[in-house]
């Protein structure tokens, strides 16, 4: 071949690839943007299904019983003044009204409620029984404090053994601290406790309230009603214990173990 013809075919190669190389550059930019929409539009997808994924399965029809946790907690006010008004009404409570309240709240959801002895309940205020299964209520009727998460730690420490199959429920009408939700969020069995907070508690109720179901707000406090003395020794009260055979729930006298008294709770 002679430098002629050598020279012929440089130039045609240089030619061509000056031509084509736009198309190339054409061509592969458009690839790479087909791939990124691709990309996004299954990013969007997977953030779809798994923010359906996380919205809790309502214990009652679409009333839930325990509210999503917000980001910091701030929210500590009602959100109309009908809500506040009800609120305060709730806060005025004394603890017995407020925990035979929430009992008759919890007794709508298809639960039986019974309120344990008002002295040395072991951080459970009220058992509840449903299709055979204990679940355990604390109830915190504060005003300005929040629940701190040393609290969390004694209600978890009092039902943690108890929970076989069933929930554990705090109810408070204020607010729960970040530390508090951490601590349930990153504990075991903590995905069987709900939190009920101040908003959270508005909602069941309107909710009540939407179908027609109106729980009386009492008047009158008697705090009295709830300290049952022992009928045996009657110098002690009746506290809730649990047997060591199956761990059923029972009245024991608190001056045991002097004194043998036990009592049913009627499911």
């Amino acid at each position: 071949m002679d430098s002629y013809t050598v020279g012929t075919v440089v130039i045609f190669c240089s030619i061509t690839w000056i031509i084509a190389s736009p198309l190339v550059i054409f061509h592969y930019r458009k690839l790479y943007l087909t791939a990124s929409r691709e990309l996004e539009e299954l990013s969007q997808k997977k953030t779809t299904a798994a923010d359906a994924q996380s919205i809790k399965k309502p214990i009652s029809e679409n009333v839930q019983l325990d509210k999503k946790p917000t980001a910091d907690d701030m929210s500590n006010s009602a959100t109309s003044p009908s809500d506040h008004e009800l609120l305060t009404k709730i806060r005025s409570m004394s603890p017995y009204n407020f925990e035979k309240y929430i009992a008759q709240l919890f007794e709508h959801f298809g639960y039986s409620a019974a309120t344990t002895p008002y002295k040395r309940d072991g951080g459970i205020d009220i058992v509840l029984y449903k299709n055979g299964v204990q679940s355990y209520v604390q109830c915190k009727k504060y005003i300005e404090k929040i629940v701190k998460v040393s609290e969390m730690r004694d209600f978890y420490g009092a039902v943690v053994d108890h929970l076989h199959g069933g929930e554990a429920f705090f109810v408070t009408t204020n607010i729960f601290s970040s530390d508090a939700r951490k601590f349930v969020k990153y504990s075991t069995n903590g995905n069987r406790i709900r939190l009920i907070d101040n908003t959270g508690l508005l909602t069941i109720i309107r909710a009540l309230e939407d179908k027609g179901v109106v729980i009386p707000i009492p008047d009158v406090s008697d705090i009295s009603q709830k300290i049952k003395p022992c009928p045996r020794c009657r110098g002690g009260h009746l506290v809730i214990r649990h047997s060591k055979k199956d761990r059923s729930p029972f009245y024991g006298c608190s001056n045991y173990p002097e004194c043998h008294y036990m009592q049913k709770i009627d499911s």
